[in-house]
């Protein structure tokens, strides 16, 4: 008996120092940014509770080669590298005399009508209060082609502009109904505000994700800039997984898709995919111990048809890289 218990402990701490010793070597690993965490979309498939029973596949126009080939994975750098970080921003905006409170989330300094939020990846928001009243009701003159070059042009001459960044067509705006003096109704909107967006391309693929810079106009100009994206450096090359495996991760909680609802209002019939491209993707620029790494992914198109003869078209984003390349994080409640 004395030998045996003798024996059964001797396992008990070689498990103990074999499971610390994983365990240290996978905490190394995080700290070296060598472990890929799979990504996290902002809402899985599974919000819709839809399964695709059908999947027809209709790619004869997509290039199938894209498919199983090695594609670079990037490892995310924070942007904020040392102390100085902070007063380099303040000094784009020249602001002085600030105050500061800080959080675990974000520092704040404010003056008298400007603030600014720093977060720990280097990420932020900036504010110009004053310049944000709307007690003259004046609507913005620029034409959008206007307010996209002086966005442009403001942010290439603070150097807040990285490579592979190009606006968008489409402008956000803020519009506003106003009623004049003895009118019983309030006129058409009018455009208060306009916000040119600029969205980034890695390699030329474009990036999805949450990354991007918004320059928001109104008639007294620049009134907020919010840059949210990451830096990023080459990590190393992964071979994708094939088409069938991609497709069989469309009916997983790993896979994001969205189609109109609305439209279709029976049960699922069939999904017929007609087109995919490579596409990279970067969870979120500022929780960067769940987001380690700016990934490939496939975006499938398509449309996806109901009981009742109702369709809608389907897009889907589905992780390019196997699964045994990268870990999941563990749920939110117990991070």
């Amino acid at each position: 008996m004395f030998r045996k218990g003798k024996f059964v402990l001797i396992c008990l701490i070689l498990t103990m120092l074999a499971t610390s010793c994983a365990t240290a070597t996978q905490n190394k690993k995080e700290r070296d940014g060598d472990i890929i965490k799979s990504i996290e979309f902002a809402q899985p498939a599974a919000a819709y509770e839809s399964e695709f029973k059908k999947i027809t596949e209709a790619l004869e126009n997509a290039d199938k080669d894209l498919f199983s080939q090695e594609l670079p994975v990037y490892r995310i750098v924070p942007r904020k590298k040392d102390k100085h970080y902070d007063n380099e921003v303040l000094s784009v905006f020249e602001m002085k005399d600030c105050s500061m409170r800080a959080s675990s989330f974000m520092v704040t300094y404010e003056n008298n009508s400007e603030e600014v939020d720093i977060f720990p990846s280097g990420s932020f928001s900036y504010k110009n209060s004053e310049k944000k009243s709307y007690s003259d009701d004046i609507p913005i003159s620029l034409s959008n082609e206007e307010v996209k070059k002086q966005a442009e042009e403001f942010l290439l001459s603070r150097n807040l502009l990285p490579e592979g960044f190009y606006a968008l067509e489409e402008l956000g705006t803020t519009k506003r109904e106003i009623t004049e003096p003895g009118a019983d109704f309030p006129s058409e909107p009018i455009t208060m505000e306009k916000s040119p967006t600029f969205v980034r391309r890695i390699d030329g693929y474009e990036l999805l994700g949450t990354s991007k810079i918004i320059v928001n106009f109104n008639y007294n100009g620049i009134i907020e800039v919010t840059s949210l994206y990451n830096d990023y450096e080459l990590h190393k090359k992964i071979k994708c997984i094939s088409l069938d495996e991609a497709i069989q991760k469309i009916n997983t909680s790993a896979s994001l898709y969205d189609y109109d609802l609305e439209k279709v209002t029976g049960s699922i019939d069939e999904l017929k995919l007609t087109n995919v491209e490579i596409v990279y993707y970067d969870s979120s620029p500022l929780n960067l111990e769940r987001n380690t790494h700016i990934q490939p992914c496939y975006h499938f198109s398509g449309t996806v048809s109901d009981s009742k003869g109702n369709v809608s078209t389907f897009y889907a984003l589905v992780p390019a890289l196997p699964a045994s390349e990268t870990v999941d994080n563990p749920p939110l409640e117990e991070y």
